[in-house]
């Protein structure tokens, strides 16, 4: 019955009030059977969509939208069914980049409301915690949360001074239910090789001994992402799950480039917005990860990005991705323009414009024009890439 009623949802066959009767029909049986959603694994599309819904007891979505949050409503509850229908319940879960914690709170809630749940499982969260606004910007988003009585008033004076905002974070999330499951880390990862071998003792993220999940939204660079695998290499047992946030966005050409050079040992589950989560079916291979993937993408061929992304968005046409099949060709544009050939990713770029599948994106394609990505220095600042 779920694989006919995927294939009904993906084909879009159904007219419009017998899709929302299926979806509610759906809900309703998840609800009572919440393991049922693994039915839909096979299907990434229809799955994604199914775990963005509320389908669990209300009370655990209490609070979801409460936390300023650079991901969609949609993308935070399928994060939290995910950790509460899907992991197994085993090791740890680390999330990169939560800024004021609006996923920090989705996954550690779905980590609750997991009956699986290892008693000693915690969350490792790791964030520079800075420079993340202007310390102005920081304080007129942080105000809301005072004056709804979530964060103190000296609090945000002191982030609106610094920029800095962990003390922020900290109070948000002390007086959940999960607290006692997060620790928390002023920690990043290097954007460059250079930072890496320059870095502070103590200020680069390391990760704990057994992950079950990862969620990345603070793997800004093509170097950071593949310091991040480097660890999980040694740490992630198959059957993890890796879920990128920034997989769908256009500047972050990367890490669709690391699923692809990686897709013998990472298989697509389920997506839902920008965010894409994979299933580790393999050890991951630790001491072939430099030639997989090297330290920058300058050390790749044109020819090279061109076949990858062709067969990304050939992959895309197949499970009805409407979205990365325009999104795969700006990443596309992105790292031609980063491996210096701006000709090519201006001419490509121009084409998208004209097609019929971009017209829903045409602000970001006139973005991605001009911008397409931006790369990190060994400061770890970010420059653009102009077009």
């Amino acid at each position: 019955m779920l694989n006919r009623t995927t294939s009904a949802l993906s084909s879009g066959r159904v007219i419009p009030e017998a899709r929302r009767l299926a979806r509610e029909l759906l809900a309703a049986s998840l609800r009572r059977w919440p393991r049922c959603v693994e039915g839909f694994s096979d299907h990434p599309g229809p799955h994604g969509r199914v775990l963005s819904q509320e389908f669990l007891a209300p009370e655990s979505y209490l609070g979801l939208d409460e936390i300023p949050s650079e991901t969609s409503a949609g993308e935070r509850r399928l994060l939290l069914n995910t950790l509460a229908t899907l992991w197994d319940g085993a090791g740890h879960v680390v999330e990169i980049g939560p800024f004021l914690g609006g996923t920090t709170r989705a996954i550690a809630m779905g980590m609750l409301a997991n009956p699986r749940l290892w008693p000693g499982g915690r969350l490792y969260t790791y964030d520079l915690f800075d420079r993340y606004f202007e310390p102005s910007r920081l304080r007129a988003l942080l105000r809301p949360l005072q004056e709804r009585g979530l964060i103190d008033r000296a609090l945000v004076e002191e982030s609106g001074r610094t920029g800095e905002f962990f003390a922020v974070f900290e109070q948000l999330h002390k007086r959940g239910p999960y607290s006692k499951l997060i620790v928390g880390a002023a920690q990043g990862l290097p954007a460059t090789p250079g930072q890496e071998a320059a870095a502070e003792p103590g200020s680069l993220v390391a990760l704990p001994g057994d992950v079950g999940l990862v969620f990345v939204d603070g793997c800004k660079s093509w170097y950071s992402t593949k310091a991040l695998m480097r660890q999980l290499a040694t740490r992630a047992r198959p059957g993890a799950r890796i879920l990128f946030q920034d997989y769908g966005w256009y500047t972050c050409f990367w890490i669709p480039a690391l699923h692809a050079a990686l897709r013998e040992w990472l298989t697509l589950e389920s997506y839902f917005d920008s965010t894409y989560a994979f299933r580790i079916t393999t050890t991951l291979p630790a001491a072939a990860l430099d030639e997989l993937f090297p330290d920058t993408p300058a050390q790749w061929s044109r020819r090279r990005f061109d076949d990858l992304f062709r067969t990304l968005w050939q992959e895309a046409e197949a499970r009805r991705d409407g979205r990365m099949k325009v999104f795969y060709r700006l990443q596309h544009a992105a790292a031609l323009a980063t491996i210096g050939d701006r000709a090519a990713a201006r001419a490509s770029i121009d084409r998208l414009a004209m097609a019929p599948d971009a017209a829903p994106y045409l602000d970001l394609v006139r973005q991605a024009r001009h911008c397409p990505t931006y790369y990190s220095d060994d400061a770890g600042r970010q420059h653009p890439v102009l077009l």
